[in-house]
């Protein structure tokens, strides 16, 4: 069972980290699409190479802030469930429709991606947007804490929050692909990649918001929670001041989007990768029941905010081990070896979690709460692990300049994916009949989410998967000058 803290993003909740197209085979091909989208943006003249300060450590600090604080921000992550569950009364079905709702932006990213682009060539530098949407930050955090809004109006503000962070990603990506092409334009001889950066100190944010975040609504409010974040944005703020940031336009370039559009349907209709992403899609709308399984550790097991911030703070260094474990250990195992192989160990952790249901753990005298840690922990370290190869062989793939276009749609339909496995799950809670109190037959959700995830992984491990190292058909962009993009699209996390 996936017992992650549920969060407005799951989003996220299962976000593509796009850190992990630098590895496997596929790892230059992702740094073809990183370029790729500079050359865009370049064409365009919204942020070129000299947009950035001569010093990249001006541009590198400044999105090192942007993204510590961001990861801070996941402060108000438990706060907000108990938010929703205490004082609205929200149903785990309602809470997670509701969430695959909001979560919709995070679903069509490269569209935001061109706002982005739109703004910037307005106000000519990415910070001003960034002190937009660190003060109204301010302001929402603020009005819950104020005011403790109803139904509609938490659910604008939390709507709000997560699109000014949307924003905040684009920028922290966009700033740290240019940074990196300069980097490897004044060195030809190294290959530089500035985009771990964001994952990586947001990654450092969050795990101190996970553990503090539970501990601070016990100690003294829900409320207080949302009060501290409230200052939160005032770092990203002092910094968006003292961050020099130069804004150069040069001329605008035509978009055949026509031209585009049958690239990316070549693409698809590939032998092999439609069937790849069918499958993958298919897996990703496992049922989600996270929202059940957070009133199950807290009604049930009788877990405080304490217990559960420590899962969370487990979880986020199992994050970052897990990355760090493939990038060193195992960037080279079989694609479709490594992909299928995790995912059934991920079947067995879900699995696992009968034993607590069915009350397994308790008569064999162990703790369900360090079942759980442990349980939780790895969960998040082999997710982790899981993805990665895939997304080395979808850049692969990639039509040549054409790469961000062709990513873009594919962390997009995940995201779409994720969120369908939301209303997925809402709805066999629905169908069940469940009622709040009553965990009699939690065990028949675990059984119905981990047969349709064992009978999806069975279907993907009969088919071939794309190798990145064969002969493809390239579909080059740039042999057509009118097919030169104007929207900076940028990579989903």
């Amino acid at each position: 069972m996936n017992i992650k803290e549920p969060t407005l993003r799951h989003f996220h909740e299962d976000e593509v980290e796009a850190s992990s197209f630098f590895k496997h085979d596929g790892h230059v091909v992702a740094q073809k699409v990183i370029f790729e989208i500079i050359d865009r943006v370049d064409g365009k003249g919204k942020l070129t190479r000299e947009s950035i300060q001569d010093g990249i450590v001006t541009s590198k600090l400044f999105i090192i802030i942007l993204s510590f604080v961001m990861g801070l921000y996941e402060i108000v992550t438990l706060p907000s469930f108990m938010y929703q569950k205490e004082v609205l009364g929200m149903s785990p079905q309602t809470m997670q429709v509701i969430a695959g709702i909001i979560g919709l932006p995070w679903c069509i990213k490269p569209v935001f991606g061109y706002i982005i682009d739109t703004l910037v060539l307005k106000v000519k530098k990415t910070k001003y947007i960034v002190i937009c949407t660190a003060s109204l930050k301010i302001f929402l955090f603020a009005s819950v804490f104020a005011f403790e809004p109803g139904v509609f109006f938490f659910y604008l503000i939390t709507f709000l929050v997560l699109l000014c962070s949307l924003f905040e990603n684009i920028i922290a990506e966009y700033t740290l692909v240019i940074s990196s092409k300069k980097a490897n334009e004044l060195n030809p001889d190294q290959t530089e990649n500035h985009l771990p950066i964001y994952f990586g100190f947001k990654a450092a944010g969050c795990l101190i918001a996970n553990f503090w975040g539970g501990r601070i609504m016990q100690m003294y409010s829900i409320g207080t929670a949302f009060l501290l974040a409230s200052f939160l944005p005032i770092i990203v703020l002092a910094a968006a001041f003292g961050y020099h940031e130069k804004s150069t336009q040069t001329p605008k370039t035509k978009t055949n989007w026509s031209d585009q559009f049958i690239a990316i349907k070549k693409l698809i209709l590939r032998e092999k990768v439609f069937q790849l992403v069918v499958f993958i899609c298919l897996i990703n709308m496992t049922p989600n029941f996270d929202a059940l399984y957070t009133f199950y550790l807290k009604d049930y097991l009788k877990f405080t905010p304490e217990d559960i911030a420590n899962c969370s703070a487990t979880a986020t260094i199992c994050y970052i081990i897990g990355l760090l474990l493939y990038y060193y250990k195992l960037k080279n195992v079989n694609p479709k070896i490594f992909y299928v192989g995790t995912n059934f160990l991920l079947w067995f952790v879900n699995v696992s979690f009968l034993l607590v249901v069915l009350h397994y753990i308790e008569q064999w005298g162990m703790s369900n709460k360090v079942f759980c840690l442990l349980n939780w922990g790895i969960y998040s370290l082999v997710s982790e692990l899981n993805f990665m190869p895939i997304l080395a062989i979808w850049c692969s793939l990639c039509p040549k300049n054409l790469e961000a276009t062709s990513i873009t749609l594919f962390t997009g339909l995940l995201n779409l994916s994720n969120n369908l496995s939301n209303y997925f799950g809402a709805f066999l809670i629905w169908m069940l009949d469940y009622r709040e109190g009553n965990y009699d037959r939690m065990y028949h959700l675990l059984l119905i989410q981990n047969a349709y995830l064992l009978l999806a992984i069975i279907g993907i491990s009969f088919f071939e998967f794309p190798d990145p190292r064969d002969d493809r058909e390239e579909i080059d962009m740039s042999a057509k000058p009118e097919a030169k993009k104007e929207v900076s699209q940028i990579i989903v996390d």
